[in-house]
């Protein structure tokens, strides 16, 4: 069985909404390194994705940065894709399921999101 490693990319589309993929466990480890891509791209300033389809584990402290970036974002600029059932039952054990966005697909967030 291969280890899966955590990589966090991100991409801007041509509007300029910027999307951040995370693959693999976000956990307290890897957290600080999502947390700084969530910064960098803009997560205070406006709309931002969260592609969370391969993410494969979530713990509470990259619940915690979620929330956190939801509220600087005004409660409306962080749209969250989560598919995968581990991600998907980390927001339903917490409640998040009814506080954040959360979408099936990147196409279906940048639909529903639109300003």
């Amino acid at each position: 069985m291969q280890e899966v490693q955590f990589q966090v990319s991100s991409d801007r589309l041509a509007d300029g909404t910027p999307i951040v993929t995370i693959r693999g466990e976000l956990d307290l480890y890897t957290a600080p390194e999502f947390e700084r891509a969530l910064f960098l791209n803009g997560a205070a300033d406006g709309r931002v994705v969260v592609d969370l389809s391969e993410c494969t584990f979530i713990d509470s402290t990259g619940l915690g940065i979620l929330i956190a970036a939801d509220r600087r974002a005004g409660g409306n600029g962080l749209v969250l894709v989560a598919s995968g059932l581990e991600a998907l039952r980390a927001f339903e054990v917490s409640g998040l399921d009814g506080q954040l966005r959360l979408h099936p697909t990147v196409e279906s967030a940048l639909d529903g999101a639109a300003a």
